[in-house]
């Protein structure tokens, strides 16, 4: 390959903005990019905000030297509006040695805000998409925070990690009540030493990791029989657009569009639950939980135009 595979991603991503389809580079890739260090990364996650089958079109034209570009995970759901709504996630890759993995995002799980029209997601964008249940994941959220107050912008504050830096950062800004609503665990900066902060900061982290670990099991067990049926498609069939047209026959039969529908309470129950275990209840109230943040970015889907 003359390529990295970067150069691949890059390439690819340009031609879908050429073409009128909204695509940005989020996660990893955008989080090294806007920090300008070093790149090793054969993986790249991007947003799709509409216009996903006409995506789906430019991407099954990009073989390059051999290397075929194939759906690469049962748990995939089609490239399809249908689906990529509700909160799915498809999964490609180019074959070949090294393999380049290209994962898309219809409606990428936390972000509510406008993520704007540039090339690389927003540092608020990558802190709520990296508030996972992988704990790696929570040294780049706090590090979005940090990089979001030196741009004077209060919603740093939602994603730091530390109540040293918490209390540090709150000698320089008068926090907003939206802000303290959003995150309910800032009314008790003031008022509370530094472990007694940091423990509820890890409770918060735990109820946090719990949401994502609840919501990607409902889509997982829902997607069983799915599952399947893809496995032996991924198995037997290697051209794309087969492949395409065969996983979108089975999801309408075995594939729900939003799998988060009707369980949002359920979610963030079972979440705050788990979180509320590592403490005495006497002593931290269930309200210093984000659940209201929390439900609303279960609840929240873009409205787009496809």
């Amino acid at each position: 390959m003359n390529e990295a595979p970067y150069d691949w991603f890059f390439s690819t991503i340009d031609l879908l903005r050429e073409s009128g389809v909204p695509t940005q580079i989020t996660s990893g890739m955008a989080c090294v990019f806007r920090q300008k260090t070093s790149l090793n990364t054969k993986d790249c996650d991007i947003i799709i905000l509409g216009e996903w089958e006409k995506a789906f079109e430019i991407l099954s034209k990009l073989q390059r030297d051999g290397h075929d570009l194939v759906y690469r995970s049962p748990f995939s759901a089609p490239l399809d509006s249908k689906w990529m709504r509700g909160g799915w996630t498809s999964h490609f890759e180019w074959t070949g040695n090294p393999v380049a993995k290209l994962d898309i995002f219809g409606s990428p799980p936390r972000v509510l805000n406008d993520i704007g029209s540039d090339y690389f997601s927003t540092d608020e964008t990558i802190a709520s998409i990296k508030m996972t249940q992988r704990i790696r994941d929570w040294s780049t959220v706090h590090e979005m925070g940090l990089r979001l107050l030196k741009t004077q912008n209060q919603k740093g504050f939602l994603y730091l990690q530390t109540a040293e830096g918490i209390k540090k950062a709150m000698k320089a800004f008068s926090l907003s009540p939206e802000i303290i609503q959003q995150r309910p665990l800032l009314q008790k900066m003031d008022d509370s030493d530094i472990l007694t902060l940091q423990a509820m900061i890890e409770v918060e982290r735990k109820f946090w990791m719990s949401l994502d670990h609840h919501r990607i099991n409902l889509y997982r067990n829902c997607s069983k029989p799915y599952i399947l049926s893809a496995r032996e498609i991924l198995k037997e069939v290697t051209d794309l657009h087969r492949q395409h047209q065969l996983l979108v026959e089975i999801a309408l039969e075995k594939l729900p569009f939003n799998p988060l529908e009707g369980k949002f309470e359920e979610v963030v129950r079972l979440a705050s639950e788990e979180a509320l275990k590592l403490v005495d209840r006497s002593r931290f109230s269930s309200e210093l939980l984000p659940q209201n943040w929390a439900r609303f970015t279960l609840i929240y889907k873009r409205v787009v135009v496809a």
